[in-house]
């Protein structure tokens, strides 16, 4: 091979490695107040229950969330704007950040904690896990929020 073809074929060589590289790999953020803050559109809410041995009783995926949102402010509160049996309603909340999970905190002192499985500068994910009977059997059911900017 002539020394022309071999400069090409390393130079092609080393600029793939480099573009390889150099890719964006996981661009997951830590869970922290200045990476939450802002207003995330919620995008499905996707609920898995299972049986007590772990077996799927129901998957289903709910992507009918026009203009829902949670907006995180500085002040700890949170701006929700969901529907709650197709009316529209919006709520204030306090929230707090620990062990990579969000704590909501309703004005009826109810609360919520979300798992954090992703954040990234426009992607959250969240999931919940809560134990209860689904036909009249233990079961839990696992909510699986997605949200975008």
């Amino acid at each position: 091979m002539n020394t022309m073809k071999m400069k090409v074929i390393t130079a092609l060589t080393g600029l793939l490695m480099l573009t390889v590289a150099c890719s964006k790999k996981d661009d997951n953020l830590p869970l922290s107040k200045q990476n939450l803050l802002g207003k995330w559109n919620i995008i499905s809410d996707r609920t898995v229950i299972k049986n007590t041995s772990g077996g799927i009783l129901s998957d289903a995926t709910n992507n009918n969330y026009p203009n829902c949102y949670f907006d995180f402010r500085a002040n700890d509160s949170v701006y929700q704007r969901t529907y709650d049996d197709d009316t529209l309603k919006y709520d204030t909340l306090h929230y707090t950040i620990a062990n990579n999970q969000i704590l909501l905190t309703y004005k009826d002192s109810e609360q919520n904690i979300g798992n954090v499985k992703q954040l990234t500068k426009n992607k959250l994910i969240v999931s919940e896990v809560i134990e209860d009977e689904y036909n009249n059997q233990p079961a839990s059911f696992e909510s699986i929020f997605t949200f975008n900017r």
